[in-house]
């Protein structure tokens, strides 16, 4: 399973996931507000999944695609940070090219539980190796959910 999560950006350090706010619904939405918690979020759940189904031949990572241009991803994202993109971002077959061969590659078939990178590991500071932060989150999440 691969998951796409971008590099929690912000700076690892002060990234944050604000669990009295999860779904981001006290005051203005923002993508550049949210989307930093929202993808670290994603590489702590990533961790999660891969502890929880460790042993039963299933591996979870999750994947920094890097800047992708013209995908309905930015559709609702305005001013710089869409023209960047689209100016100086890859195509997507290119972006394409970790996720897909970290889901083929027999040198990845059994790494759990990680975030890459242009075919490369990268680690995950902060709040992204925080155990509890990690339990919290599943649990807040399973409950948003009603899974439990």
């Amino acid at each position: 399973m691969v998951n796409i999560a971008s590099k929690y950006s912000g700076g690892p350090q002060v990234t944050k996931i604000d669990f009295e706010d999860l779904q981001s619904a006290k005051g203005k939405y923002s993508f550049t507000r949210s989307t930093p918690p929202t993808m670290l979020g994603r590489v702590l759940l990533t961790q999660e999944f891969a502890e929880r189904l460790r042993g039963s031949n299933v591996v979870v990572n999750a994947v920094h695609p890097d800047l992708i241009k013209n995908t309905g991803l930015l559709q609702d994202v305005r001013g710089p940070f869409r023209w960047l993109t689209n100016t100086f971002g890859k195509p997507a077959e290119e972006a394409a090219d970790t996720p897909v061969w970290l889901a083929t590659s027999p040198e990845t078939a059994a790494v759990t539980g990680k975030l890459w990178a242009k075919r490369k590991e990268l680690p995950t500071p902060g709040m992204g190796s925080d155990l509890a932060a990690r339990k919290r989150l599943w649990v807040e999440c399973t409950r948003l959910a009603k899974i439990l």
